[in-house]
Parts: structure tokens; C-alpha cells; sequence
């Protein structure tokens, strides 16, 4: 219902049901609920409660929010700006295959001048990249 697939988009409905599975244990549903919360889009705006789905999530190893729970903590959202957080988190989302981790890895170990381990990320995170992404990863190239 989210997204309205055979139906009108019902992100209020939907979260309802993120909420249930997410209590349930449910890692896909938790990382929903936390992008739900964190955009205001269904329910209320709540950095903290979105905070807090996307660490349950990124607890069982969901990569995704492993890389959100790193952007939580680079911008401040929900929990406190914590740069060490955010690249920890970052690397371990990297590690579990998911591009955008590896792209925000990569960009953190580029800006510290890392530029071997910077290409190696960037180039992991090119093979199943976004075309939007693998764009901003080709102009980084030419500074790695």
C-alpha cells in the first residue's frame, strides 16, 4: 500500500502494517517504517523513532539500514552527530554488498585522501549502482 501497486499509494495504511511486522521482527518492514518516519510521509515526522527502526533493522543485518543508521548518525537525525558512528556503520553496510553504503564509504576514505581503499569501494559500488549513482561515481574516479 505504500506505493499503491493495484491500489491508490496509502503510506498511513502502510505503516500500520511496517509497525506489526516490524514488531515482529520483521527487518524489511522496519527499514519501511523508519523511511516513513524520517520523511513524515503516512505518520508524523519522528527522527528518533526512525532512528531506532532503521538500528533494529541494521542490527539483523539488513544493509540498507545499516547505511541509513550511518546517515542518522553523519546528520545528526534522531541520535547525536557522530562522525566515528557513521563511518563504522557505513563500512558494515559497504561490506554487506549495498552500493549506497559502499559510495558513502568510499566518498568518507576518499575525503581522508585513502585512495586505493576509496577505488576499491568505488568500484564495488559501480557494478550494481543506480545510473544516477554510478554517474557521481565515475566523476569520483577521476579524483581517486
Amino acid at each position: 500500500m505504500r506505493n499503491g501497486w493495484d491500489t491508490a499509494p496509502d503510506p498511513q495504511t502502510a505503516s500500520i502494517g511496517f509497525t506489526r511486522a516490524g514488531e515482529r521482527g520483521d527487518a524489511w518492514a522496519q527499514y519501511n517504517l523508519g523511511h516513513l518516519l524520517l520523511d513524515g510521509n503516512g505518520v508524523p515526522m519522528d527522527h528518533a523513532a526512525a532512528f531506532t527502526w532503521y538500528r533494529r533493522a541494521a542490527d539483523q543485518g539488513h544493509a540498507r539500514a545499516m547505511n541509513l543508521v550511518g546517515r542518522c548518525h553523519e546528520q545528526g537525525w534522531g541520535t547525536s552527530r557522530d562522525s566515528c558512528e557513521a563511518e563504522q556503520w557505513y563500512r558494515r553496510s559497504a561490506e554487506g554488498g549495498y552500493f549506497r553504503g559502499q559510495y558513502n564509504y568510499a566518498t568518507l576514505l576518499l575525503a581522508r585522501g585513502e585512495l586505493a581503499a576509496a577505488r576499491h569501494w568505488l568500484g564495488q559500488a559501480k557494478e550494481n549502482a543506480t545510473p544516477l549513482v554510478a554517474d557521481r561515481i565515475a566523476s569520483l574516479f577521476s579524483h581517486a
